[in-house]
């Protein structure tokens, strides 16, 4: 028997003792939320989503551009962008990103082109544009003025990579936790691990939710790992043993695998992180939305569980901690907003939360 296979049959029973057995306690009475809906006619198909000064940004595949709304009444003030490959223009914009403190423009990562672009929040105007190359960032943010940090894609040994201002590879850094080197091959393992990333805003901490593991680890911004979070049902990646050239190799199993982490929000204070749970066998359509947000501090506890009452694919929160933002495409195309109770809202000022 191949050593792949026996790792495959192996890691099975571990990974459904986990599942059964972990201890859901500390999520079970989640606090309900209702949605305002404050757009829908002039949303497509949006995927991404961010918060910028009085603004909110939309990113949508399908129009290649970028809405900005206004967040106190949801009126769309610009379209950003077209269609194409030139200076400022998009194939797929994947993530939103703003340097330290400038709160005038912001940056969009597009996944097609591995290209950072910037454009000015007022009038929308390209500014400039940054390409990468080898490793290929996935989801990059800047934690200085000169550096970008992204999660790995194609580095089997650690999770970040870092990027100089202007697109330059540096180095890789970040240790796997132990417990995901060991259920995780190295083949299949930054596939596995796929995670998108959020910044506390002074750029000191990075947090890391796992697409297809219920768990969160924060780094310090130079990549030492600090804290690893668990989430309610302990469950990791789903992988199966496959033939290719005579040759025994495991791959990912896209229908069994279950989401986790999806997304995730940050202040200075607190982390918002969007949870499924669900798997494509049992979510046809939707494993990859989620309805639970869990609320933790920057040194990783849980401090409060929501329940939405719309299943979202992205978060976003205003910089006061206050409103949550998300995108529903069920069962119509909308921008939601959740008004967040004073147990959050107490916690984000640093005050006693009220019970």
């Amino acid at each position: 028997m191949s050593s792949l296979l026996k790792a495959f049959i192996y890691t099975i029973p571990l990974w459904i003792l986990h599942f059964c057995c972990g201890d859901a306690s500390s999520f079970d009475k989640p606090m309900r939320l209702t949605a305002r809906v404050i757009a829908s006619d002039s949303l497509r198909l949006p995927t991404i989503l961010a918060t910028l000064s009085s603004s909110i940004l939309v990113g949508d595949g399908t129009l290649h551009a970028v809405q900005v709304y206004r967040r106190s009444d949801g009126t769309l003030t610009n379209t950003i962008g077209k269609v194409g490959r030139g200076p400022g223009e998009i194939l797929v914009p994947w993530s939103f990103a703003t340097t330290p403190g400038d709160t005038e423009r912001f940056w969009l990562f597009d996944a097609a082109l591995l290209r950072f672009t910037q454009f000015r929040l007022g009038d929308g105007q390209y500014v400039k544009s940054v390409n990468f190359g080898f490793p290929s960032p996935y989801y990059p943010v800047w934690i200085s003025d000169s550096l970008i940090v992204s999660p790995t894609l194609k580095v089997a040994e650690h999770r970040l990579a870092y990027y100089r201002a202007n697109g330059e590879f540096v180095t890789t850094m970040g240790e796997f936790p132990s417990e995901l080197r060991e259920r995780t091959p190295s083949s299949i393992r930054s596939e596995a691990l796929q995670s998108k990333l959020m910044v506390k805003p002074d750029r000191t901490l990075i947090m890391l939710c796992a697409r297809y593991a219920d768990r969160i680890d924060i780094y310090s911004s130079d990549g030492n790992l600090r804290k690893s979070v668990v989430g309610p049902r302990r469950f990791f990646p789903v992988y199966k043993p496959m033939s290719t050239d005579g040759k025994s190799v495991l791959v990912m199993d896209s229908q069994k695998i279950r989401f986790g982490y999806i997304h995730a929000a940050a202040t200075d204070r607190l982390i918002f992180a969007l949870y499924s749970g669900r798997s494509r066998d049992d979510s046809p359509g939707k494993a990859n939305f989620g309805e639970d947000i869990h609320v933790f501090d920057w040194s990783g506890n849980l401090l409060q569980a929501f329940k939405l009452d719309h299943d979202v694919l992205t978060i976003a929160i205003d910089q006061k901690g206050e409103i949550l933002y998300a995108i529903r495409h069920y069962p119509t195309v909308a921008l939601l907003a959740y008004d967040l109770p004073n147990i959050v809202t107490s916690r984000q000022r640093g005050a006693p939360a009220v019970q």
